[in-house]
Protein backbone atom coordinates (compact mmCIF):
# COMPACT_ATOMS: atom_id res chain seq x y z
CA UNK A 1 0.00 0.00 0.00
CA UNK A 2 2.86 2.36 0.81
CA UNK A 3 4.47 1.69 -2.56
CA UNK A 4 1.28 2.70 -4.34
CA UNK A 5 0.92 5.77 -2.13
CA UNK A 6 4.47 6.98 -2.78
CA UNK A 7 4.20 6.19 -6.49
CA UNK A 8 1.12 8.40 -6.67
CA UNK A 9 2.89 11.15 -4.71
CA UNK A 10 5.86 10.89 -7.09
CA UNK A 11 3.60 11.23 -10.11
CA UNK A 12 1.76 14.18 -8.54
CA UNK A 13 5.01 16.00 -7.69
CA UNK A 14 6.40 15.31 -11.14
CA UNK A 15 3.30 16.74 -12.81
CA UNK A 16 3.64 19.84 -10.64
CA UNK A 17 7.33 20.05 -11.51
CA UNK A 18 6.87 19.72 -15.26
CA UNK A 19 3.80 21.93 -15.61
CA UNK A 20 2.95 24.46 -12.91
CA UNK A 21 6.47 25.19 -11.72
CA UNK A 22 7.70 25.73 -15.31
CA UNK A 23 5.12 28.51 -15.63
CA UNK A 24 5.92 30.16 -12.29
CA UNK A 25 9.70 29.78 -12.27
CA UNK A 26 10.26 30.07 -16.01
CA UNK A 27 12.88 28.15 -17.90
CA UNK A 28 15.83 29.61 -16.02
CA UNK A 29 15.22 27.71 -12.75
CA UNK A 30 13.82 24.25 -12.21
CA UNK A 31 12.76 23.02 -8.77
CA UNK A 32 13.63 19.31 -8.81
CA UNK A 33 10.86 17.73 -6.77
CA UNK A 34 11.84 14.20 -7.77
CA UNK A 35 15.29 14.71 -6.25
CA UNK A 36 13.68 15.87 -3.02
CA UNK A 37 11.35 12.86 -3.12
CA UNK A 38 14.28 10.47 -3.57
CA UNK A 39 16.05 12.14 -0.63
CA UNK A 40 12.91 11.45 1.41
CA UNK A 41 12.98 7.80 0.30
CA UNK A 42 16.63 7.50 1.30
CA UNK A 43 16.16 9.09 4.69
CA UNK A 44 12.88 7.54 5.83
CA UNK A 45 12.20 4.28 3.97
CA UNK A 46 13.87 0.88 4.02
CA UNK A 47 16.30 -0.10 1.28
CA UNK A 48 14.03 -2.26 -0.89
CA UNK A 49 11.06 0.10 -0.88
CA UNK A 50 13.28 3.12 -1.43
CA UNK A 51 15.22 1.66 -4.35
CA UNK A 52 11.98 0.56 -6.04
CA UNK A 53 10.33 3.94 -5.53
CA UNK A 54 13.47 5.76 -6.72
CA UNK A 55 13.31 3.67 -9.88
CA UNK A 56 9.62 4.56 -10.31
CA UNK A 57 10.33 8.27 -9.73
CA UNK A 58 13.20 8.19 -12.24
CA UNK A 59 11.12 6.28 -14.78
CA UNK A 60 8.23 8.74 -14.50
CA UNK A 61 10.67 11.65 -14.79
CA UNK A 62 12.20 10.12 -17.91
CA UNK A 63 8.79 9.65 -19.50
CA UNK A 64 7.45 13.12 -18.69
CA UNK A 65 10.63 15.11 -19.35
CA UNK A 66 11.47 13.62 -22.72
CA UNK A 67 15.13 12.88 -21.98
CA UNK A 68 17.02 9.76 -22.96
CA UNK A 69 15.15 6.88 -21.37
CA UNK A 70 17.14 5.55 -18.47
CA UNK A 71 19.30 8.60 -17.72
CA UNK A 72 17.18 9.97 -14.90
CA UNK A 73 16.46 6.44 -13.64
CA UNK A 74 20.19 5.85 -13.17
CA UNK A 75 20.69 9.23 -11.51
CA UNK A 76 17.80 8.72 -9.08
CA UNK A 77 19.02 5.23 -8.16
CA UNK A 78 22.50 6.60 -7.49
CA UNK A 79 21.01 9.48 -5.50
CA UNK A 80 19.06 7.02 -3.36
CA UNK A 81 22.08 4.82 -2.65
CA UNK A 82 24.18 7.85 -1.64
CA UNK A 83 21.46 9.19 0.67
CA UNK A 84 20.74 5.77 2.13
CA UNK A 85 24.42 5.33 3.01
CA UNK A 86 24.69 8.88 4.39
CA UNK A 87 21.65 8.55 6.66
CA UNK A 88 23.82 6.66 9.13
CA UNK A 89 25.98 9.78 9.46
CA UNK A 90 23.37 12.57 9.43
CA UNK A 91 20.22 13.03 11.48
CA UNK A 92 17.35 12.54 8.97
CA UNK A 93 14.81 14.80 10.69
CA UNK A 94 17.16 17.79 10.84
CA UNK A 95 16.17 20.35 8.20
CA UNK A 96 19.75 21.55 7.84
CA UNK A 97 20.98 18.07 6.95
CA UNK A 98 18.05 17.61 4.54
CA UNK A 99 18.86 20.90 2.83
CA UNK A 100 22.56 20.13 2.69
CA UNK A 101 22.01 16.70 1.14
CA UNK A 102 19.70 18.13 -1.52
CA UNK A 103 22.15 20.97 -2.21
CA UNK A 104 25.03 18.53 -2.57
CA UNK A 105 23.19 16.10 -4.85
CA UNK A 106 21.66 18.87 -6.96
CA UNK A 107 25.02 20.54 -7.47
CA UNK A 108 26.81 17.28 -8.31
CA UNK A 109 24.25 15.96 -10.80
CA UNK A 110 23.76 19.30 -12.56
CA UNK A 111 27.52 19.79 -12.76
CA UNK A 112 27.93 16.31 -14.23
CA UNK A 113 25.31 17.06 -16.89
CA UNK A 114 26.98 20.38 -17.67
CA UNK A 115 30.42 18.80 -18.02
CA UNK A 116 28.90 16.19 -20.31
CA UNK A 117 27.27 18.83 -22.52
CA UNK A 118 29.80 21.68 -22.34
CA UNK A 119 33.07 19.96 -21.55
CA UNK A 120 35.50 21.78 -19.31
CA UNK A 121 35.38 25.02 -21.26
CA UNK A 122 34.92 28.61 -20.23
CA UNK A 123 31.14 28.41 -20.64
CA UNK A 124 30.96 25.71 -17.98
CA UNK A 125 32.06 28.05 -15.20
CA UNK A 126 29.65 30.71 -16.34
CA UNK A 127 26.89 28.11 -16.42
CA UNK A 128 27.88 26.88 -12.95
CA UNK A 129 27.53 30.31 -11.41
CA UNK A 130 24.52 31.49 -13.42
CA UNK A 131 22.31 28.38 -13.47
CA UNK A 132 23.53 25.43 -11.43
CA UNK A 133 24.26 27.12 -8.11
CA UNK A 134 20.95 29.07 -8.01
CA UNK A 135 19.07 25.90 -8.92
CA UNK A 136 20.85 23.89 -6.22
CA UNK A 137 20.09 26.61 -3.67
CA UNK A 138 16.42 26.70 -4.72
CA UNK A 139 16.18 22.92 -4.35
CA UNK A 140 17.81 23.02 -0.93
CA UNK A 141 15.55 25.83 0.29
CA UNK A 142 12.38 23.98 -0.64
CA UNK A 143 13.59 20.53 0.48
CA UNK A 144 12.56 20.78 4.17
CA UNK A 145 9.10 22.07 3.20
CA UNK A 146 8.46 19.32 0.64
CA UNK A 147 9.88 16.61 2.92
CA UNK A 148 7.70 17.84 5.78
CA UNK A 149 4.58 17.82 3.59
CA UNK A 150 5.32 14.29 2.35
CA UNK A 151 5.98 13.12 5.90
CA UNK A 152 2.72 14.62 7.19
CA UNK A 153 0.78 13.13 4.26
CA UNK A 154 2.25 9.70 4.98
CA UNK A 155 1.43 9.94 8.69
CA UNK A 156 -2.14 11.09 8.11
CA UNK A 157 -2.82 8.59 5.31
CA UNK A 158 -1.49 5.61 7.24
CA UNK A 159 -2.57 6.92 10.68
CA UNK A 160 0.94 6.86 12.10
CA UNK A 161 1.35 8.54 15.47
CA UNK A 162 4.58 10.38 16.22
CA UNK A 163 6.52 9.23 19.23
Amino acid sequence: MKLLFFSAISLFLLIIQTSFLKVFLGSSLNLDLTLIMVVYFGLFLNYHSGIFLSFIAGYLADILSGTILGAIILIRLLDFVVIYKLKKIVYPKNIISQSFLVLLLSFIENSAFSIYFFGLGETLFTYLSAKIMPQALLNSLFAPLVISIINKAEKSFFHIKEI
